[in-house]
């Protein structure tokens, strides 16, 4: 018998395959090129990397905050900051 719940196993599995996809395919070089960038705080990548999490999972965001809210090294302010950001190309 497995001590952990389902749900967890798979979230560790996705978020496994999202740290290959990233580094495979040099997101964090194309997020820099396309003029994705931060003046301080949490980098752009942190930010889109949970985006991209968000969808895959189909969570949003106000259900993550309830739920695993200390996972996440920001708040939704980051997040919103970051969808309305116009210079991004």
């Amino acid at each position: 018998m497995n001590i952990l719940p389902e749900t967890f196993i798979k979230n560790n599995a996705l978020q496994d395959r999202f740290k290959n996809f990233m580094k495979r395919f040099q997101v964090n070089r194309i997020l820099r090129s396309i003029n994705a960038t931060k003046e301080k705080g949490v980098p752009v990548y942190s930010v889109f990397v949970f985006l991209l999490e968000l969808v895959f999972t189909h969570m949003n965001m106000t259900t993550f905050l309830a739920t695993r809210r200390n996972e996440l090294p920001f708040g939704k302010d980051v997040v919103y900051r970051f969808l309305g950001k116009a210079c991004i190309h």
